[in-house]
Parts: structure tokens; C-alpha cells; sequence
């Protein structure tokens, strides 16, 4: 894929990668991948990733008007600078993520998300179960900085450690200008996080939406005060 980041590509058997270091698909010097990855229903096994210095680290580091669905990323195992997720690191423009999910665990100083770490676009039926390590910045269980569009039929399950400060939420640190639609998260954490997002903007929506079992919703106060604690004006 590196090769022809255009192209469009189904997984026709799982993949494991044990021993070996992935090096992302994507990145700000070859450009964004622009193409369609059609998983297949596959899995892709033991991803791993041990590059601390650097950023936009994942399966995918960096896409853009991209296509990606029907797979599974099981035991990732990724450590960067930030910028760090499971699938998808970075958007340049819209992604659609469709079917996807990610289990695993995952360092970084900052930016850092089970399913992507920096999105916009739109996110359908997936899932993350996934531990995350980190010092600071936007992280979310499932995206860490969602920067517009839709997520739908969506959850989060895991644990958050090592936030000192920063905007971190069990579900997405930060929202943007998106709708939120029957999602739940039940990530736990003992450090500074927020049960399903941190901050969300005026003009975002989230409906049907819970945490832990119970429901919240974008209003300031929100239903749940640990759940939003601030909207922005």
C-alpha cells in the first residue's frame, strides 16, 4: 500500500504480525493515504510499534478522503511521541471508518486513541478494548480529537492511565462541529479523565449516548457531571 496510496485493497486472509515492526501506511512525507482498505472480516494480529521520538504512528499514520472497513486490529502494542492509535493516527480531509475495532494497549505523551487518534469524517460500528498510557493532551478511549461529522453504533471498553492534565475522555477527548449517535463507553480510569468526553463544542450533538449505563447528553451542565464538563459558548 505504501506504493500506491490510491489504490484500493481487500484483506484476503488474517495477518500476523509477531516479530515484526510496523511501519504505518501514510505519512506527511509520501502524503495521506487517499485510497479504499477493505478488511474483509479479517484480523491483523500483533501490530507493533516502538517508536517513542517519533508521531503519527498506527496501522494507517496518515489518510485523507480515505475509505477503511471490515477489520480487526487484535494486540496492537504501539509506543510514540503522540499522535498514536490503533487504525488511524491523522485526517488531513474526511476518513469513513466502518466496522473496524481494535484491542490492545497504547503509549504516548499526547493524542492518543484507540480507534484514531485525529479524524474527521464519519465512524460506524466500531469498537475499541484497548489501555491507554499517557501524560497529557486530547485522548480518547475510542478517538482522541474528533474534528467533524458522525459517530454511530460505537463503543468503548478499556482502562486510561497517566493523565496529569489535558482533555481526555473515556469516548473522545474533544468534539467539533459532530453528532454523536447510540454510543456508550464503560472505559475506566484512577487518573484525570472524563467518563465520555472532555469538551464539547456548541455545535455538536450526542444522542442516545452513555456512560457506564448511564445516559448523557451535550447540555452544560451535563445530565452526568462527570461525563462533559464543559461545553464550549
Amino acid at each position: 500500500m505504501q506504493y500506491d496510496l490510491s489504490g484500493k485493497y481487500i484483506l484476503m486472509n488474517d495477518i500476523d504480525l509477531s516479530g515484526y515492526e510496523w511501519t504505518p501506511v501514510g505519512n506527511n512525507d509520501m502524503g495521506p493515504f487517499k485510497g479504499v482498505f477493505n478488511g474483509n472480516g479479517k484480523v491483523v494480529k500483533n501490530l507493533s510499534i516502538n517508536r517513542p521520538s517519533e508521531t503519527m504512528q498506527g496501522f494507517f499514520g496518515y489518510a485523507s478522503n480515505a475509505i477503511i472497513k471490515n477489520v480487526g486490529l487484535e494486540n496492537v502494542d504501539i509506543s510514540c511521541k503522540e499522535d498514536s492509535a490503533g487504525l488511524l493516527a491523522d485526517t488531513g480531509s474526511n476518513a469513513s471508518i466502518t466496522n473496524c475495532y481494535v484491542t490492545g494497549k497504547l503509549k504516548g505523551f499526547a493524542s492518543v486513541g484507540g480507534l484514531a487518534s485525529k479524524l474527521r469524517g464519519t465512524v460506524e460500528a466500531c469498537y475499541t478494548n484497548v489501555s491507554i498510557s499517557v501524560s497529557t493532551g486530547c485522548n480518547g478511549g475510542l478517538i482522541g480529537d474528533f474534528g467533524g461529522g458522525s459517530i454511530k453504533n460505537s463503543y468503548s471498553e478499556g482502562n486510561m492511565y497517566g493523565m496529569h492534565s489535558g482533555m481526555s475522555g473515556g469516548f473522545i477527548g474533544e468534539i467539533n462541529n459532530a453528532v454523536v449517535e447510540n454510543c456508550y463507553s464503560s472505559v475506566t480510569s484512577s487518573s484525570f479523565y472524563y467518563g465520555f468526553a472532555c469538551m464539547v463544542d456548541s455545535a455538536s450533538t450526542i444522542l442516545n449516548s452513555y456512560v457506564n449505563n448511564e445516559k448523557t447528553s451535550n447540555k452544560y451542565p451535563p445530565d452526568i457531571p462527570e461525563c462533559i464538563p464543559y461545553i464550549f459558548p
